[in-house]
């Protein structure tokens, strides 16, 4: 079987949606089944050289909306040569692939990747001028779709709630994360090694996007009520964003005297990222709107409990393996979040900590991920 995904970047600098496409095609491959990547990049950038897959890019994109005027041709010329499209991701040019597949006969899917997060809405100018694109375009393109796809259950039932005549097929085909292959010695050494002035500390890690939605400011804000029981932690920021908004955020870290309880590290990638993971005694993520949340999963891999907001849609497999805390994106409920934390006994920890890696392998691992996908391209391929 021969597959063509869309997507506007391979960058991974941009985010997971991305680097779950990279590992899909790899995995996939494995199968027998080969998953071509159609992206608006320069064939020349180092992300586009793969051996596993094939990679083609349009060269860059045009505006807000990624225009880019080879795209349309070269489905025209090339769709044919497909047993089954995927597109991924919503509002962007890209997706008028889903009618070029339509009127060529070829079954397309198409990942919402958490675009329909009702989240996004409270913003009420920017969903007054997505709805002439949703009428025109993403609900005729989703509804005509031989299955619109989601990563978790949660996505599929808070979808449904943000835009009007929005009836698709639907399926949820969990996220295959690639867990570290490094040897556990190697991990528990890099980490303290690279930043030794917090080895007699307890980690807890954030790492992810510096981001307003991700609830930084109230973990800060939680962090000054409740430092007296933190003195023993240190709380490690590794991640980027907007400068402004970092320095807003460190601002609200001096204002408060709260430079002892954390720590910014940039981003970590590699062997340091997965060091850091498996150091900490617990991973962070305070958000206020997540789709999936590869780092949750990534951080479970490696027998990591984690404190999250159930606003990350994958709180349900969290709460039902009992794999962390789950608390909504309040300043009470991150309050909550770090007392239950701070109040773990010793054997309550280390049997979340084997609750965290039984969740990955049911819930996020390769298998079962390829267990959902194959079962959806079967049906989907029954059906044509």
């Amino acid at each position: 079987m021969k597959i063509l995904r869309i997507i506007p970047t391979m960058d991974p600098k941009k985010g997971g949606v991305a680097e779950a496409a990279r590992q899909s095609a790899i995995l996939m491959s494995q199968e027998g089944i080969n998953i071509d990547i159609l992206c608006f990049d320069e064939q020349s950038e180092t992300w586009m050289n793969n051996e596993e897959f094939k990679t083609i890019g349009l060269g860059q994109y045009l505006s807000y909306f990624a225009i880019n005027f080879k795209y349309l041709p070269w489905l025209f010329k090339n769709i044919s040569k497909y047993d089954l499209v995927i597109i991924d991701g919503l509002w962007l040019f890209h997706l008028l692939g889903g009618y070029v597949a339509k009127f060529k006969n070829i079954p397309y899917l198409v990942y919402t990747h958490g675009m329909l997060d009702p989240y996004f809405n409270e913003n009420k100018l920017k969903y007054l001028k997505k709805l002439p694109f949703w009428f025109l375009i993403d609900r005729n393109i989703l509804n005509m779709a031989s299955a619109v796809v989601y990563t978790c259950e949660e996505e599929k039932l808070i979808s449904k709630k943000s835009f009007p005549l929005y009836s698709p097929k639907e399926y949820v085909v969990t996220l295959g994360i690639e867990k570290s292959i490094t040897k556990s010695v190697v991990l528990e050494d890099l980490f303290f090694n690279t930043f030794s002035e917090l080895t007699d500390k307890k980690v807890v890690l954030y790492l992810s996007r510096v981001h307003p939605k991700k609830g930084l400011d109230l973990l800060i804000e939680s962090v000054n009520q409740k430092k007296d029981l933190l003195k023993k932690h240190v709380f490690v920021i590794a991640g980027s964003g907007d400068e402004k908004y970092i320095i807003q955020l460190k601002n609200l870290i001096k204002k408060y005297k709260l430079e002892n309880y954390f720590k910014w590290v940039g981003n970590l990638s590699g062997d340091l990222k997965w060091s850091a993971f498996y150091s900490a005694d617990t991973f962070i993520l305070p958000s206020h709107s997540e789709n999936f949340g590869i780092v949750v999963a990534e951080s479970l891999s490696l027998k990591t409990p984690v404190l999250i907001t159930n606003k990350v849609n994958i709180y349900h497999e969290i709460e039902s393996f009992n794999a962390g805390i789950v608390v909504n994106d309040t300043i009470d409920g991150i309050n909550s979040l770090l007392e239950q934390y701070i109040n773990l006994h010793d054997e309550e920890y280390k049997d979340m900590a084997l609750n965290a890696i039984n969740c990955f392998e049911k819930s996020f691992s390769n298998e079962a991920y390829k267990n959902d996908f194959l079962n959806l391209i079967k049906e989907v391929s029954n059906e044509k």
